[in-house]
C-alpha cells in the first residue's frame, strides 16, 4: 500500500513554484467554469453535480502529475513507443464514429455525458516523442534521420487526422506550431539541412498567410467562397474582421465576448455578477476569459495570466539550465502548449484572430485538456528533478575540490 501511496506523492526535487501555480490556475478554473454554468445549467443540482465533476477533475489530474512524474523514463517510452502510437493513433480514429461539435469530430463520447479529446493528448505524447528521438541520438549510434522517422510518420498521420478527418484546425495548428518549434532545437551536422527547409518553409507560409489576411486580399475570398454554402469556420475570419456584419450568425458570441471584456473595467462587476453568460452559448470554454473579465475586471485577468507565465518562466529556466537536449525539447514544448493555447484563446476572443475554439489550458471547462495538461506537467516534473539532482552533484563536486 505504502509503493502505490508513494507513486501518487510528489516527486522529490519537484519545482514545488510550478505545482502551486498548477493547482491556483486549476482552482480558479473550477470556480469561474462554475460561476459561467449559472447561466448555462437550469437548476442547481446540476450545478452542484457540474462542481462536483469539475472537482474530480482537479484531484485526478494533480495525481496524474504526480503518477507521471514518478513513473516516466526516457527509456519506458523509448520500448514502448509503438503500443502507445498505435493506441494513440486508434484513439483519435475512434472519435469519427462520434458527432460532431461545432462541425469538429474531436469527441469519444461516454456514458454520463462525458467525453474525452484524444487530440489534447496527443500535442502532450508528440511533445514527449521528439524528446525521446532526441536521446535516441545521444545514446545510441543511430542514424538521425532514422531516430526521426517517428515523428515526421506518427506525427504526419496524426496531424492528417486531426486537421482533415476530425476538421479540428485550431488543435492542428497548435500542434504543428509546437512540433515546428521543437525541431528547431536539437543540434545535429546530419539534421541542419533539414533544418533550413523547415525554415524556408515556415517563412513562406507566415508571409502567405500574411498576404490572406490582408484586406483585399480577404475581401476577394469573401466574395468569391462566401454565401449561404460557406461553412460556419469561414465566417469566423470575417467575424474576427468585423463580428457587427455579421452579428447574428458567427458575429454573435464575439460581439458579447467584448462587451463583456469592458464592462468588466479595471475591478470587475463581482464574483458571480456577469449578465454576459447567460447569452454566450460557449462561456464556460471558449469564452471563459471574457467571462472573467467582465466579473474580477482587468486585475483578475492579469492575475490568471501572471500565474500561467509564471510557469512557462519557470519551464524555460529549467530547459536553459538543461545540458540535455531531451530536456530542452520536453521543457520547452509543454511551455508552447501553454503559450499557443493562451495566444489562440485571448486572440479568438478579443478578434485579434478567428477564433478557433481552443480553449484557455486549466481555466476553460474541459476534463481531457486538464489531464492532458497535468500530465505534461508531470513529466517536467521528473525531468525537473533530475536537473536538481545533476546540479547538487556538481556544487558538491565544486565544494569537495
Amino acid at each position: 500500500m505504502k509503493k502505490v501511496l508513494k507513486n501518487f506523492s510528489f516527486k522529490r526535487g519537484s519545482d514545488g513554484i510550478i505545482t502551486g501555480c498548477m493547482l491556483l490556475l486549476a482552482f480558479m478554473g473550477m470556480i469561474m467554469t462554475t460561476s459561467t454554468s449559472v447561466g448555462m445549467e437550469r437548476n442547481y443540482t446540476a450545478l452542484i453535480s457540474y462542481l462536483i465533476k469539475q472537482g474530480g477533475f482537479l484531484i485526478a489530474g494533480l495525481l496524474v502529475m504526480n503518477y507521471t512524474a514518478n513513473k516516466f523514463y526516457f527509456k519506458k517510452v523509448e520500448r514502448n513507443y509503438l503500443k502507445l502510437t498505435l493506441v494513440m493513433g486508434i484513439l483519435l480514429l475512434l472519435t469519427l464514429f462520434f458527432p460532431s461539435v461545432n462541425g469538429a469530430k474531436a469527441w469519444i463520447r461516454l456514458p454520463l455525458g462525458m467525453s474525452i479529446q484524444p487530440s489534447e493528448f496527443f500535442k502532450v505524447y508528440l511533445i514527449v516523442l521528439i524528446g525521446v528521438c532526441v536521446e535516441k541520438t545521444r545514446h545510441k549510434k543511430i542514424a538521425f534521420k532514422d531516430a526521426f522517422f517517428p515523428i515526421f510518420c506518427f506525427g504526419g498521420i496524426g496531424l492528417f487526422i486531426v486537421s482533415i478527418l476530425q476538421k479540428d484546425f485550431g488543435t492542428a495548428v497548435i500542434t504543428l506550431g509546437i512540433s515546428y518549434i521543437l525541431l528547431m532545437i536539437p543540434y545535429h551536422y546530419k539534421f541542419t539541412k533539414i533544418q533550413s527547409r523547415l525554415i524556408l518553409i515556415g517563412i513562406i507560409l507566415i508571409i502567405l498567410m500574411l498576404i490572406i489576411l490582408s484586406n483585399p486580399v480577404l475581401d476577394l475570398i469573401i466574395n468569391a467562397f462566401g454565401g449561404e454554402n460557406a461553412s460556419y469556420k469561414f465566417y469566423r475570419f470575417v467575424a474576427a474582421r468585423n463580428p457587427f456584419a455579421i452579428q447574428d450568425s458567427a458575429g454573435y458570441q464575439l460581439i458579447f465576448g467584448l462587451e463583456a471584456i469592458a464592462r468588466g473595467g479595471l475591478l470587475g462587476t463581482g464574483f458571480g455578477n456577469s449578465t454576459i453568460k447567460f447569452l454566450i452559448p460557449e462561456g464556460r470554454t471558449d469564452y471563459i476569459m471574457a467571462i472573467v473579465a467582465e466579473e474580477l475586471g482587468l486585475v483578475g485577468f492579469l492575475a490568471i495570466s501572471f500565474i500561467m507565465f509564471l510557469i512557462v518562466i519557470r519551464l524555460i529556466r529549467y530547459a536553459l539550465i538543461a545540458k540535455n537536449e531531451s530536456f530542452k525539447v520536453i521543457l520547452i514544448g509543454v511551455a508552447l502548449y501553454f503559450i499557443l493555447h493562451y495566444i489562440f484563446n485571448i486572440g479568438g476572443i478579443s478578434g485579434l484572430i478567428p477564433l478557433t475554439g481552443v480553449p484557455l489550458l486549466m481555466i476553460s471547462a474541459g476534463g481531457t485538456s486538464l489531464m492532458a495538461v497535468f500530465m505534461g506537467i508531470g513529466v517536467c516534473q521528473s525531468i525537473i528533478s533530475v536537473i536538481k539532482r545533476d546540479m547538487s552533484k556538481k556544487q558538491l563536486g565544486e565544494l569537495n575540490e
